[in-house]
């Protein structure tokens, strides 16, 4: 059964004065989003027809595809971006499938200037300016006021610049889209989509641009789709069940807005925001809703940078997200939305598995940095912001885990080193690369003084890092050179109410920063006050594979200890919530 991890959220934040203005003054002149239509026409669906037209931009001329539903309504534009390099009669299948649903479908040929966002942008300005004017043919079926610009692949990051420049366009819908520097610019309400098996443009990927945006904004991905999803028809056959979840739940979003429709699938805008409707929808395998996404879509991936602004660790070269843990600040503020404090509720189905140290519910209040640490492979669940200020956090975890933890391993090592100690094969997903790859995971207490990497005697452990799009990634130290070509993520960290700590942390600049403002000695006795038992989790794959995760880094790890007395404790988490407050 196809089903849809659906990442829903109620997210509204008002806008800049500016913008506000701006957009009330499209919103008179084009009739443009300014909530939900009263008593709205209902389109017919009486099949589809097309017709091609050439139209001059600022930057060239497109040759265009008009799809347009036969019936006698009126009905939405849709401007709709093709990828890069793919041509628009590849589209045709969607596009003729939404104008039978009831639209209006333009597509341009961009070919040969796919992947140019200002051809991208003229191109669907063009068609609108087309719609609006006397020579459209279509001018009596066109419901003015309603023009939403979709786009897949790079087409996606293409309808963030035309909605941009084009106040006409009043809804955003990127499929399978990597752009983010452009998603804090836009003002209009947002569905994105992804494809969980999408390996050209990873539904982790897709969070930042979700999280760089600050409007009404949803976000699902289809479960078993790659970068087609059912929309771009390369080749062979269209698959029908993923591109009947996407018009679905596009449907749903689109009839909200421009029909006041809140008998959908979806309750996007129920004010309970309870998922009462679709809590029983098959099509939905666990959904969301919350003020600010702090987890994101999957931690068990293999992206170190995939848990959005500000989580990152370290910065990898990606514009626009920040290499200083002093972020985290930032980040975390906005969970309280202006409060000092937040209840935070923690609800396991894990065997029986609980949370050392951190009562359920907890009181967190602004200043105080958390982190949430997942199993490898496994999904976040939900979170769930309402409107009393709660936060609730349901953790669903795979039954075949064999949970032992870092809380059972008494063995207290004097240097880090690659020798296994029993443990156990556990299966799990290597986030979408082997999805039948297993790992064996040993837990340690590690005191690292003067310690060794495989008998060198020089303490420092340094990986080179290749770009994420390649997955893989290359230890080296002078005895020991390995290649990981898959890889889980484990995510781990510390925290502190210490401002000294954000702005001069780990990774504030460089990767191997070990100034964290205090001494090491200083964060050993701090640790010790709150009677933490620093970790290191060793893996190997079952190709013999190993390596370990280093605390603060993940594993983009440069780790040197000087000597003796200059001793780091590391510790990372087999699953759970992880918090630390400096005394």
């Amino acid at each position: 059964m196809q089903k849809v991890k659906g990442y829903f959220s109620r997210f509204k934040k008002a806008l800049v004065a500016l913008a506000a203005i701006i957009i009330a003054v499209f919103a008179a002149i084009f009739g443009v989003f300014n909530g939900p239509t009263v008593n709205p026409p209902t389109p017919s669906i009486a099949g589809y027809d097309s017709y091609d037209v050439q139209l001059q931009g600022q930057y060239a001329t497109y040759n265009v595809t008009i799809f347009y539903n036969t019936g006698s309504g009126r009905y939405p534009l849709i401007v709709f971006c093709p990828g890069s390099p793919t041509y628009k009669t590849q589209y045709y299948n969607f596009c003729g499938r939404m104008a039978n649903e009831g639209y209006i479908v333009g597509i341009p040929e961009l070919y040969p200037f796919n992947g140019n966002i200002t051809h991208e942008a003229d191109a669907l300005k063009t068609i609108v300016s087309y719609a609006y004017s006397d020579t459209f043919p279509l001018k009596n079926k066109f419901h003015t006021g309603k023009v939403c610009a979709m786009g897949h692949s790079h087409g996606g990051d293409g309808i963030y610049q035309a909605g941009i420049i084009d106040g006409r366009i009043s809804i955003l819908i990127p499929i399978a889209t990597v752009q983010h520097e452009l998603g804090d610019d836009v003002w209009q309400p947002a569905l994105l989509i992804a494809g969980e098996l999408d390996t050209t443009c990873p539904p982790e990927r897709t969070i930042y641009v979700y999280n760089a945006m600050k409007v009404e904004k949803e976000y699902f991905v289809v479960n078993d789709a790659d970068h087609k999803l059912g929309v771009w028809q390369p080749s062979g056959e269209v698959n029908m069940t993923q591109q009947n979840t996407v018009v679905k739940y596009t449907k749903a979003w689109l009839n909200w807005f421009y029909y006041g429709d809140v008998n959908g699938p979806l309750d996007f805008f129920n004010n309970q925001n309870d998922g009462s409707n679709i809590a029983t929808d098959p099509m939905i395998s666990s959904w969301g809703s919350s003020f600010f996404m702090i987890c994101n879509y999957e931690l068990g991936t293999p992206y170190s940078g995939s848990m959005g602004p500000g989580w990152n660790t370290p910065y990898h070269g990606r514009p626009g997200y920040p290499a200083s843990r002093a972020e985290l600040q930032n980040v975390t503020s906005k969970v309280f939305n202006g409060r000092q404090s937040a209840n935070v509720t923690f609800e396991w189905d894990w065997a029986g598995a609980s949370i050392s140290g951190w009562p359920s519910p907890s009181t967190v209040f602004i200043g105080t940095m958390f982190m949430f640490a997942w199993l490898p492979g496994d999904y976040v669940g939900s979170m769930l912001y309402t409107s009393t200020g709660s936060i609730t956090i349901t953790k669903n975890a795979d039954g075949t885990w064999q949970l032992s933890g870092p809380a059972g391993i008494s063995v207290n090592l004097n240097s880090l080193g690659l020798q296994p100690v029993a443990g156990e094969w556990i299966p799990i997903e290597i986030g979408w690369i082997d999805p039948i790859d297993k790992v064996r995971v040993w837990w340690k207490n590690v005191l690292v003084g003067e310690g060794t990497w495989t008998g060198t005697s020089v303490g420092t452990f340094y990986m080179g890092y290749s770009h994420y799009t390649e997955q893989h990634q290359y230890w080296y130290s002078e005895y020991w050179d390995r290649t990981i070509v898959s890889y889980t993520f484990i995510n781990y960290t510390f925290a502190t109410r210490d401002y000294t700590e954000l702005v001069q942390g780990w990774n504030t600049v460089q990767p191997w920063s070990t100034d964290v403002g205090k001494t090491l000695g200083e964060i050993n006795a701090s640790l010790t006050f709150d009677g933490i038992s620093w970790t290191v989790i060793v893996l190997e794959y079952t190709n013999g594979t190993r390596y370990p995760f280093v605390y603060g880094y993940t594993i983009y790890a440069t780790v040197t200890v000087s000597s003796i007395n200059d001793k780091l404790y590391i510790y990372c988490t087999a699953g759970g919530y992880w918090r630390h407050i400096y005394p």
